[in-house]
């Protein structure tokens, strides 16, 4: 392997490191604000240690995209402080 292949994959490295974090604030960002609504919906709060989401919540669709994205980008969130 020569140096410019060494640099090559370094820079490839460092982009798809710096993709992952944007993509990851993105969806947190999103997550968070729709979790609120799904919570509020349900007669809950967004803290509350146990949240259930009836099937005819009309936000979940959204959350479960959101999350289900996160796995594909094989990116962490968090909906609870």
């Amino acid at each position: 392997m020569n140096i410019d292949d060494i640099l090559v994959d370094q820079i490839k490295a460092i982009c798809i490191t710096d993709g992952k974090q944007r993509v990851q604030s993105i969806l947190q960002r999103q997550a968070t604000e729709i979790w609120g609504e799904v919570c509020e919906w349900e007669g809950k709060k967004p803290t509350d240690p146990f949240v259930r989401v009836s099937p005819d919540n009309p936000h979940r669709r959204r959350l479960d995209d959101i999350m289900r994205k996160a796995v594909e980008m094989d990116v962490r969130i968090n909906v609870r402080s």
